[in-house]
């Protein structure tokens, strides 16, 4: 516990010296992956394979804003799309479209969310996502976490149905269309892990809000049951062929995961709780105070001696 603790520690003034630096190079390496798992699963237009476009697409992310991130990598979705079939790029299309004018309605800094779904998807930890997104994004991030799932279904639609659309006809267009869109549409185990996803946010969020010792462990605890239960009685009313040891040790390690992460992002000392009061004219107010973790970080004192000197006044 300790050592996390001067880690985080040694890490903040590390970021606080260079954040400049720091997110750029978070950046590129996060674009880079996300470019190159998208490659890897929907990778039909080999230019975009090239090792040079990566990293200069990867190189530009770095100095943009997530929302741009997010806009370059559905432009790369949509071209790999298009390679296969025109009617896969539309209707990727009106999804990223309509993504964005929601998204954006709520919070555009919760791009992110919309970008890592489908990359957590891929890295096969999914279950991440609700619990992450309900503790770090606040209650707009369920929309974001809905819609990310929602474009890693389409891209498994396209990967799996890519044969039988690439040999499309002018004739078959319209017949396309309606086989793409009844195919999410009709996608029960994408609608139930919609639902799954907005609601474990939600609920992680108001758990986690609340002025209760250790809410963002609870809140953890909490989502990964809600999640699974959802999951697992969704998968069995719907007849789905789900792995239920797959959703129920998925989201264990989920939350083992999160549990971790949660010491570098919210670490704090219920025993030394304080709780406070004071008023003014109008109102009598009641704070609880909750100190952060902290360490002093080891300062290594390194001492010179110079031999010669030593010698010559001896």
């Amino acid at each position: 516990m300790t050592t996390i603790l001067v880690i985080k520690e040694q890490l903040k003034k590390f970021y606080g010296k260079y954040d400049i630096y720091v997110t750029a190079v978070l950046k590129f390496f996060g674009a880079l992956i996300t470019i190159m798992l998208i490659n890897a699963n929907i990778g039909y237009m080999d230019r975009l394979k090239n090792t040079a476009i990566i990293a200069v697409v990867a190189l530009l992310c770095s100095i943009i804003p997530v929302g741009g991130m997010v806009l370059i990598c559905a432009l790369f979705v949509l071209a790999h799309l298009y390679a296969v079939s025109l009617e896969l790029a539309a209707v990727a299309l009106a999804v990223f479209l309509l993504m964005f004018l929601v998204y954006i309605r709520f919070d555009s800094s919760l791009g992110y969310i919309v970008l890592l779904t489908p990359v957590l998807f891929w890295l096969k930890i999914p279950y991440l996502m609700p619990l992450l997104a309900g503790l770090t994004g606040g209650f707009a991030a369920a929309v974001p976490a809905g819609m990310g799932v929602v474009v890693y279904f389409l891209l498994d639609y396209a990967k799996t149905n890519a044969p039988a659309l690439s040999n499309s006809s002018t004739e078959t267009l319209l017949q396309n269309l309606t086989m793409i869109i009844d195919g999410l549409v009709q996608n029960k185990l994408m609608m139930l892990t919609v639902a799954a996803f907005v609601i474990t946010t939600v609920i992680v969020f108001l758990i986690k809000s609340m002025s209760i010792d250790y809410s963002w462990t609870i809140a953890i605890g909490v989502g990964m049951v809600v999640n699974m239960v959802i999951l697992l009685v969704g998968a069995f009313s719907l007849d789905l062929s789900a792995s239920a040891a797959g959703m129920i040790f998925g989201n264990i390690i989920a939350a083992l995961i999160m549990l971790v992460l949660q010491y570098f992002i919210f670490a704090v000392d219920y025993t030394r709780t304080e709780k406070v009061s004071f008023e003014d004219d109008d109102y009598v107010y009641y704070v609880k105070a909750v100190p952060k973790m902290s360490v002093s970080t080891p300062h290594v004192n390194v001492k010179r001696i110079n031999a010669q000197r030593t010698r010559k006044k001896s």
